[in-house]
């Protein structure tokens, strides 16, 4: 008895010696947790401590003044959490820089507006413009511009973490939503997109492309709400027509210029779209796009192996006629150098722009001796990619601007001053648009310089590199997290592929 009086007596007294630990508040976590004043595991958009015991969990939405200015060095080997300030951070990060890059010069509706206000209401678009906006910060800081590619810190970690929540959440989008939630989904996979080029992950970034253009084209050709779905004629539908599909269709212009085999688009988006005049440089943008697309991404421009030559020449003077109009029509807005308008760089991209397919509709690499008559277009490209390489040779642009442009010149130009300059201006920075990257792109470019000219003593004009030296066709793959490029060509003439050469940059 004594004893038991004992031991709740010290009870007792531990109880009046044990005090509260005195802790500031965090400002963090959910509504639910404040309220019930709880620690918050800060998991999105359902933290456990709710889901556990059936509580609908609420968030308040986000404030600038959340935002953290830095990031503690000791704090680089932490395991990520959603919600906290380093997701408030990286969506500062977006807002500041990365929309901005990402829109380039055309596209500042979707990237600027339709992008952030999709954010606010689905965690999909969220955790990937997090995971986007941390990749791109890693991609321009120090580091990396001294080293050509990544460093593995804690931006890359942080945009590993967040990705693989973009993924799990789409998925769980797509299970509760289906054809309902389908502008998110395609937005989703434009955003995927973006973030696997940047990476330099081609075939992951093919994969998103492929199933939103194959989803884009079932609800286009059918006119009509599918299962319950998002109705063609709907606001929602108009968004997906107006915003989203021409970013989809942009992309899949990119990765036309380094994919072989066809993508599958929508025809009644991109197929039969009569020519319109239109008075603003975006929407000459666009229709440029629109014609791209009509001869780039229809189905009947590929057949097995190479195109059936009558099918070749009726494409090319299709494409030559639209061409022809769409410079009729939007004149105004290409650069002229006698012209007193001051030259802003969007009308720069566009003048290099056409000018590149004048030239390649009027070409054939049957014949690569046709390329030398057009050395003064040549000259003009390289002179207009020297004032837009001066802008920013550090930034990468989800649009091709004018990296693939210098390729094209320093592959198809045989004089040997104006593909030297193309291979400089490649050379300058770690330029990066779409799946085009500036330094391995001047290191494959030199290598072709290299080998058309090194059975020839000396070289002083174009004429100089005969016509069995000339590269006709060229087969690739390159992988930029090694630096490392894998070659074969074949020379005009030529019906089988060489040894495979090894590249490093």
């Amino acid at each position: 008895m004594n004893s038991t009086v004992t031991g709740g007596t010290q009870k007792a007294h531990d109880c009046t010696q044990r005090k509260r630990a005195k802790h500031t508040r965090s400002r963090l976590g959910c509504r639910v947790c404040r309220i019930r004043r709880i620690r918050c595991d800060l998991n999105m958009p359902t933290c456990l401590k709710c889901s556990t015991t059936g509580r609908r969990c609420e968030w308040y939405s986000l404030r600038d003044d959340l935002a953290t200015p830095s990031i503690p060095s000791q704090e680089v080997s932490r395991t990520f959490s959603p919600g906290d300030l380093w997701e408030h951070r990286a969506l500062q990060y977006f807002q500041s820089e990365t929309m901005l890059q990402f829109a380039g010069h055309f596209e500042g509706d979707f990237w600027c507006q339709l992008v952030l206000q999709a954010s606010t209401r689905e965690p999909c678009v969220r955790h990937v413009i997090v995971a986007l906006s941390s990749l791109h910060e890693a991609y321009r800081n120090t580091a990396l511009l001294t080293t050509g590619f990544f460093a593995y810190n804690h931006l890359q970690l942080q945009a590993d973490y967040y990705y693989a929540g973009t993924i799990s959440r789409l998925n769980e989008h797509i299970r509760t939503q289906g054809w309902k939630g389908l502008d998110i989904i395609l937005l989703c996979c434009a955003l995927c997109v973006g973030f696997e080029w940047l990476r330099g992950c081609y075939t992951a970034a093919e994969a998103h492309l492929r199933n939103g253009l194959k989803l884009l084209g079932q609800w286009a050709d059918t006119r009509s709400s599918v299962s319950g779905g998002i109705s063609y004629t709907s606001p929602a539908g108009h968004l997906i027509r107006s915003q989203i599909a021409p970013i989809l269709v942009r992309l899949a212009l990119q990765a036309r210029t380094n994919v072989t085999t066809p993508l599958p688009c929508a025809s009644a988006l991109v197929g039969d779209n009569p020519t319109k005049t239109f008075s603003s440089l975006k929407a000459a943008s666009n229709e440029l796009d629109v014609l791209l697309s009509n001869v780039f991404l229809r189905s009947d421009t590929f057949s097995p192996g190479e195109p059936k030559p009558p099918l070749k020449k009726m494409r090319q003077m299709e494409f030559s006629d639209r061409l022809a109009k769409w410079y009729r029509d939007h004149a105004y807005y290409l650069y002229e150098p006698i012209s007193e308008r001051a030259a802003a760089l969007p009308n720069l991209i566009l003048t290099s722009s056409y000018i590149t397919l004048t030239i390649m509709v009027n070409t054939n690499a049957c014949d690569q001796m046709q390329f030398d008559q057009f050395l003064p277009q040549f000259h003009t490209i390289v002179e207009l990619a020297e004032k837009i390489c001066t802008s920013d040779s550090n930034r990468f642009s989800i649009d091709i601007e004018i990296v693939p442009v210098l390729y094209y010149v320093a592959y198809r130009c045989r004089d040997p001053e104006i593909r030297r300059k193309a291979v400089a201006l490649l050379n300058l920075g770690p330029r990066r648009e779409g799946l085009w990257d500036g330094l391995s792109t001047s290191r494959l470019a030199q290598e072709i310089v290299n080998i058309e000219e090194e059975s020839s003593e000396f070289v002083r004009e174009a004429r100089d590199v005969c016509a069995g030296a000339r590269v006709r066709r060229l087969r690739t793959q390159t992988c930029l997290n090694q630096r490392r490029i894998a070659l074969s060509f074949m020379r005009q003439g030529e019906s089988t592929w060489s040894s495979e050469r090894i590249l490093h940059w």
